[in-house]
C-alpha cells in the first residue's frame, strides 16, 4: 500500500509585497509557548530529548545564542500570557542555576513575514520601561523572525538596538540549540521539518 503524507504544517512563501496570513503568527505564538513550557524540570520524563532542547531555546532567549549553555540550568515554573497589552507572548520564569534560584520575565514579539508597526517597539519599550519603574536587570525583550526573508532585517535590528530588544530568528535557535529529531511530531515539524528553519540536513517524511 502506497503511503499518504500529510502537507507542511506551514506555508512560508514569501510574496512581493510581504504579506502573510496572519493566522501563522498564531500558530507560532501557540508552538513557541508549547516549546517553552516544556523546557520545566516537571516534563523531562515525558521527553528528556525535547526538555532539553526548549532548555537550550529558553537559554538562548534570555542569555544569548553566544553564551554557553549550562546544564545546571533547572526551570521549575512558567507562567504564561499571550497578548498582554499586544506583545504576543509573555512568560513569568523561576529557574535554578548552579543552585541558585533565580526569576526572569521574557517578552517575545513574533513575525511571520509580516511588517513591524510603526513605533511597535518603541511603544512596548515605553510600555516596560513603565511597568518595571526602570528595572529592567530580569527582563527580556525579543523580537523573534521565521527567518531573515522579506523585509528589511538591517531596519528591525536598528530598531532593536534602539529600544533594547534582541533580534532572532527560529534558525538561530534551532543552530544555537543543534536539534535533532525528536520523535514528538509536534516539535519535530516546527523546528526541524519547517521550512522557516532553512535546515538542509533533515528530509521531511513525506517527500
Amino acid at each position: 500500500m502506497e503511503r499518504k503524507f500529510m502537507p507542511f504544517l506551514f506555508n512560508d512563501e514569501v510574496d512581493d509585497d510581504y504579506k502573510v496570513d496572519q493566522g501563522y503568527e498564531a500558530m507560532m505564538d501557540f508552538f513557541m509557548s508549547w516549546t517553552i513550557r516544556f523546557s520545566q524540570d516537571k516534563y523531562k520524563e515525558s521527553n528528556p530529548k525535547v526538555n532539553f532542547y526548549a532548555r537550550k531555546i529558553l537559554w538562548a532567549l534570555l542569555y544569548g545564542i553566544d553564551s554557553k549553555f549550562d546544564p545546571s540550568f533547572k526551570v521549575n515554573v512558567i507562567n504564561t500570557y499571550r497578548q498582554w497589552n499586544r506583545i504576543d507572548l509573555n512568560f513569568e520564569i523561576e529557574f535554578t542555576l548552579n543552585d541558585k534560584n533565580e526569576s526572569f520575565s521574557l517578552y517575545i514579539e513574533d513575525k511571520w513575514y509580516s511588517k513591524l508597526g510603526k513605533d511597535q517597539l518603541a511603544y512596548y519599550s515605553n510600555l516596560l520601561n513603565s511597568f518595571y519603574k526602570g528595572s529592567l536587570s530580569n527582563v527580556r525583550k525579543i523580537l523573534l523572525l521565521a527567518d531573515d526573508r522579506g523585509g528589511n532585517i538591517e531596519e528591525e535590528y536598528e530598531a532593536c538596538k534602539s529600544f533594547g530588544f534582541e533580534l532572532f530568528t527560529l534558525s538561530d535557535l534551532f543552530e544555537y540549540a543543534e536539534i535533532k529529531p525528536t520523535g514528538n511530531d509536534i516539535f519535530d515539524e516546527f523546528w526541524i521539518y519547517s521550512e522557516a528553519t532553512y535546515m538542509k540536513n533533515y528530509q521531511h517524511p513525506s517527500n
